[in-house]
């Protein structure tokens, strides 16, 4: 017979789920030198004419106030993905071009904040109704993530729960994408530090990326046309992609790129590099330091300069690590 299995990777101590809240600052809430503001967002990074950093502009929504904070030290920026780039371009730090079409002032020209986007992706490929439907241990689609989502009450997060197709238990297969070479990007839509950034996925933009995917689904329907799958299955006309037998990739591919999801893996946008003057598009050094600037520095997955074959969680908090001790090491 044939058999599937997945490792599934996750972050646990003691056989307690663990996320980086519960892992690192739970346990150092009471530290006198430790401050969380909630309800604030920062704004902009405030430098020095030497182009040092030495703070942020922030905005509490509860007090409806604009808030200095100076550092003593260094500025580390944390906002992620799709935040980071958009702090560093309000804060005039990105392509001076980008920059001038919203009366920012260009302090530093860094090519590449925003750029280099990176993603993983899926396509939901269904198969059949099972023939036996008195199944060993079935779980619905998202059984395999729904632990990941959970709150306390036992409720999903965002309503991972469904229903069964037609009343019939089913196998369900998808075709996920890594190593992409499309990139996107990360955009102001105007100088209002409020408005949500411009993300430009850029999916399917490498004909790489299509022959790839296309093979995919090819594979997919190797598998699925097999005699143990058709053993196991009714006819899956009735609830698979319609195009699922077609021949004509054009067709194929409007429908892939109708359907095609995130994995919401993004990474990249501020990406590390080795030497700044052999490429325009690093945003910072491998001491995490943002490019022609002093005392500022990136820790979180946008550094990333290409992304794994997996999801990025576990690496973003090895990112912080790394840069707690990189910061103790030049501090000291």
């Amino acid at each position: 017979s044939t058999r599937i299995f997945m490792a599934k990777q996750i972050s646990n101590n003691y056989a307690e789920r663990r996320s980086s809240w519960n892992a690192y600052i739970q346990p150092i809430l009471p530290r006198k030198n430790l401050d969380i503001l909630v309800f604030t967002q920062v704004i902009k990074v405030l430098f020095n004419k030497n182009l040092q950093a030495i703070g942020v502009t922030t905005y509490n929504a509860g007090k409806k106030e604009y808030v200095h904070f100076y550092s003593r030290k260094e500025v580390i920026l944390s906002a992620g993905v799709f935040d980071t780039p958009k702090l560093l371009l309000l804060s005039g730090i990105g392509p001076c071009n980008e920059l001038s079409k919203y009366n920012i002032e260009c302090l530093a020209n860094v090519h590449g904040v925003g750029k280099n986007l990176q993603d993983h992706t899926f396509i939901e490929i269904w198969s059949a109704p099972l023939r036996d439907q008195e199944t060993p241990l079935p779980m619905n689609i998202f059984g395999m993530w729904g632990a990941l989502a959970i709150e306390e009450n036992g409720e999903y997060y965002h309503g991972l729960g469904v229903g069964e197709l037609n009343g019939k238990k089913i196998i369900q297969i998808y075709s996920e994408t890594f190593h992409y070479k499309s990139r996107g990007s990360i955009t102001l839509s105007d100088n209002n530090p409020f408005s949500k950034p411009v993300i430009d996925p850029n999916l399917l933009s490498n004909f790489y990326d299509i022959n790839k995917t296309l093979h995919s689904i090819k594979i997919a329907r190797t598998f699925l046309s097999t005699k143990t799958i058709s053993e196991l299955t009714e006819d899956f006309n009735e609830i698979n992609t319609p195009l699922f037998h077609t021949n004509d990739e054009k067709k194929l591919l409007e429908w892939i790129q109708q359907n095609i999801k995130s994995d919401d893996h993004t990474s990249s946008t501020c990406t590390m590099g080795n030497k700044f003057q052999d490429d325009k598009m690093i945003v910072v050094d491998r001491r995490l330091r943002v490019r022609h600037t002093k005392k500022l520095r990136i820790a979180d997955a946008s550094i990333i300069p290409n992304l794994i074959s997996g999801n990025p969680n576990q690496i973003t908090m090895i990112i912080g690590l790394k840069a707690a001790d990189m910061i103790l090491e030049d501090n000291s």
